[in-house]
């Protein structure tokens, strides 16, 4: 009976924490590995390095390929969607980020040392077929 009565609390207790909570204006919605691939494959996309103040142009080949254009320079990689929807991409090495959604724009997001999503990207001009390097 004892052990009932905790478990019980205890749901309660759990069930109260996650109704109070209330979502961020700033918090992203993630997208699932559906959205992403739909939203990168076949496309050139800007983005912008928030850190580094730099524009980059990628083009996501739907074979998985991956051409980025940034200071003048191509460079070939690999790209892939995991069924968590991560986007993975592989030039030296393999670099795993989410993408959410805040309003109408698209960001890549790392992972701090506390479990909390940090804009690093910023998604822009998806546009239709291959632009890099021309």
């Amino acid at each position: 009976m004892k052990t009932l009565l905790m478990s019980s609390l205890g749901a309660i207790l759990l069930a109260g924490c996650t109704t109070l909570a209330v979502p961020s204006k700033d918090a992203p919605q993630l997208l699932d590995a559906r959205q992403v691939t739909a939203a990168f494959s076949g496309n050139t996309v800007r983005s912008y390095n928030r850190s580094r103040k730099i524009n980059t142009y990628t083009y996501y080949a739907p074979d998985g390929s991956v051409l980025q254009e940034r200071f003048w320079e191509v460079r070939k990689g690999r790209w892939q969607v995991m069924p968590d929807g991560q986007i993975c991409l592989v030039f030296k090495k393999k670099s795993c980020r989410f993408i959410g959604r805040v309003g109408d724009k698209l960001y890549k997001y790392r992972r701090s040392s506390t479990g909390q999503l940090k804009p690093i990207i910023r998604y822009s001009d998806f546009t239709a077929g291959n632009y890099v390097g021309l």
